[in-house]
């Protein structure tokens, strides 16, 4: 029942990217698995940095990364930080938010490890901190930079 009353307080603006998300995550899935890089720099930038909402409030970067988190909880599979923050990235681009899509990776001594996450005016959105890991690659609106 209290998911019940949850969802009954979610506006439509917020069901409109909670379900757009929960479309975009298997997208995602199936992205990273068969498409290159830069097959998957052009998926996210497929969409122009430009708002679509009309006189709609658009949700706040902070919540559209709590909605595609909440879509995650209710896969069939657990998406990894690189399929949320994949899609996280690319509903912010039609929302018209500048964001960074960010890889990084862990020192060699510390063992190795990968994460991804997004970030909109130098915050981490979503919680999937960065801490611990040094920036390998990131995307910004239409450009990629590499620190190799």
């Amino acid at each position: 029942m209290r998911r019940l009353a949850k969802a009954a307080r979610l506006s439509a603006g917020d069901w409109c990217v909670l379900l757009r998300a929960g479309a975009l995550l298997p997208v995602a899935r199936i992205a990273v698995r068969v498409l290159t890089f830069r097959g998957i720099r052009s998926w996210v930038q497929q969409r122009p940095l430009r708002s679509q909402h009309g006189r709609r409030r658009p949700a706040s970067p902070e919540r559209a990364a709590y909605l595609v988190d909440l879509a995650a909880r209710y896969c069939l599979w657990k998406p990894t930080c690189l399929e949320r923050s994949l899609t996280l990235y690319r509903l912010l681009r039609k929302m018209g938010v500048e964001a960074r899509f960010v890889i990084g990776t862990t020192s060699p001594p510390a063992g190795f490890a990968a994460h991804a996450w997004v970030e909109h005016n130098g915050r981490v959105l979503g919680g999937q901190g960065e801490d611990g890991y040094q920036e390998l690659l990131s995307v910004e609106n239409a450009a990629i930079r590499q620190d190799l």
